[in-house]
């Protein structure tokens, strides 16, 4: 199902968590909502299931108005971050409970909770209670309770947010494995940037309610639309040197650029792994180390450049200690440039 967002707003107390946001999901996509929190990337979510109205804009389901059904008409499951299981129900009871609402025959209701169960490893819990299972059981229990609906779209809130590192991986693989054999649209929540770069066809990154781009992961990664999106996106994250502008050219990071920006100043940006230790890049600059974060097959290392803080990468393990002189290299076309709004402006290397 497709679904459409066209400037859509929802405000609290004179407050807009969601303004003239709009967004066209094609039919089958997992589309990712990405931001901080308070961004409004939840309150969307519950837009679109019918449980907040909009106060302007509309909603479309296939190009169908949807802005006065309530959550039971839209045909969309919601799985939330807390689980939302009722304590007093097994498992199969809380899995089945959308069927007996519906008032699917009871043979038939066992037959299809039994499929879920058993296509998310959970059969054998089926007796079970709640509070006998653990985190990630009790989400597999929410996501069936949501896949035993059969819905034209899934709405998932945070669901990831409460299990532990190891726990996540595995549930981003069921969910991509999931996605793969339903074709269903999916919407997802989340502020982690490795949860929207592993699930998501496309990312929504929203910011104060409003839209900051839209695309695909790797494209919202390499290209960001502004100075937000580039400081969002990414981990660790983009550093940036803010130098004055002179007849649109800059120093940075010991080299000269011209740029189109039509302001004072330009924050020229470059991602961690864009800033090499001791690698021999095109271009090169001294640096002075602050601190250094041994990953073991990696090490990020807080350099000062220019009076300009900023982190650094090598691979492996780097024997450097604060206070040591090093040198670092890049690539300028691996370098971003914005203007004193945010927005993006060009950037070339000059003479």
């Amino acid at each position: 199902m497709r679904i459409e967002l066209d400037r859509i707003s929802r405000v609290f107390c004179g407050t807009p968590a969601v303004d003239a946001l709009s967004l066209d999901v094609p039919s089958g996509a997992l589309c990712v909502l990405l931001g901080p929190s308070g961004c409004g990337k939840s309150t969307t979510l519950r837009c679109v299931a019918g449980l907040e109205s909009v106060d302007a804009g509309h909603i479309r389901f296939d190009g169908r108005v949807v802005d006065d059904l309530d959550p039971a008409q839209r045909d969309v499951a919601m799985v939330f971050q807390n689980y939302a299981l009722y304590p007093h129900l097994s498992v199969e009871q809380n899995v089945a409970f959308p069927l007996r609402m519906r008032r699917v025959p009871r043979r038939a209701r066992e037959a299809k909770v039994g499929e879920v169960l058993r296509a998310l490893g959970i059969d054998d819990l089926a007796r079970r209670r709640p509070k006998e299972l653990s985190g990630g059981q009790q989400q597999r229990v929410a996501l069936a309770r949501a896949l035993v609906r059969e819905p034209k779209v899934f709405l998932f809130d945070e669901p990831l947010s409460n299990l532990d590192a190891r726990l996540r991986l595995e549930l981003r693989d069921e969910i991509r494995a999931l996605h793969a054999r339903l074709k269903a649209t999916m919407l997802w929540v989340t502020h982690d940037q490795a949860e929207a770069h592993a699930l998501g066809d496309l990312v929504a990154v929203l910011d104060r309610g409003r839209l900051q781009q839209f695309g695909t992961p790797i494209d919202v990664f390499r290209r960001p639309a502004n100075r937000f999106v580039a400081g969002f996106v990414g981990s660790p994250a983009m550093g940036f040197v803010e130098v004055p502008l002179l007849g649109g050219r800059c120093r940075a990071l010991g080299q000269a650029f011209a740029t189109d920006a039509g302001t004072a100043h330009v924050a020229i940006g470059v991602r961690p792994q864009h800033l090499k230790i001791g690698a021999q890049g095109p271009r090169s600059t001294s640096a002075l180390v602050l601190s250094v974060e041994p990953l073991g097959h990696e090490t990020f290392v807080r350099v000062v450049i220019d009076g300009a803080p900023l982190i650094a990468w090598s691979p492996g393990h780097a024997p450097l200690a604060p206070g040591a002189a090093v040198s670092v290299s890049f690539d300028p076309d691996d370098l971003h440039a914005f203007d004193d709004d945010g927005a993006r402006v060009a950037l070339e290397s000059a003479r």
